[in-house]
């Protein structure tokens, strides 16, 4: 019992440390903004990163505004995918969003934020499911 309680006790500590700034919407008060593609075929919604573990604190330090994350979902409201945990945007920027179908010359299967300064991180692929995107679906 005392093995059982403490793998339990390491799951819920990974978790507050890497996921509690991405996953507790409840604590929203309003209701998050989103977009809907041109086709209506997807909808993202940015949601706020919260300042509950080490990496929410940091994104909250380091972003002029309150930092945000993507969420994205398609037509019916069914979960796709997020953007990565460990990169904080904030919801002021300039740079172009992308829904799956809307460019011939980049991935057409995802969507894209076009901010190089994440390398990626932002993107939601429609095919392939991150391990984040996996792992944080019962929070969205």
């Amino acid at each position: 019992m005392k093995k059982l309680a403490k793998i339990i006790t390491v799951f819920f500590a990974v978790y507050w440390l890497l996921f509690a700034h991405v996953s507790l919407n409840f604590l929203d008060e309003t209701p998050p903004f989103s977009k809907v593609s041109e086709d209506g075929r997807y909808k993202v919604v940015f949601k706020s990163v919260y300042p509950v573990n080490p990496i929410g604190v940091y994104c909250l330090l380091t972003k002029d505004w309150a930092p945000i994350y993507f969420v994205l979902y398609d037509s019916n409201g069914g979960y796709i995918g997020q953007s990565s945990p460990f990169a904080c945007y904030w919801p002021f920027s300039s740079a172009a969003l992308v829904f799956p179908g809307e460019a011939n010359t980049l991935d057409k299967n995802s969507f894209l934020v076009l901010d190089d300064e994440y390398d990626g991180e932002l993107d939601i692929s429609t095919e392939k499911k991150r391990w984040w995107s996996i792992l944080l679906s019962p929070f969205s």
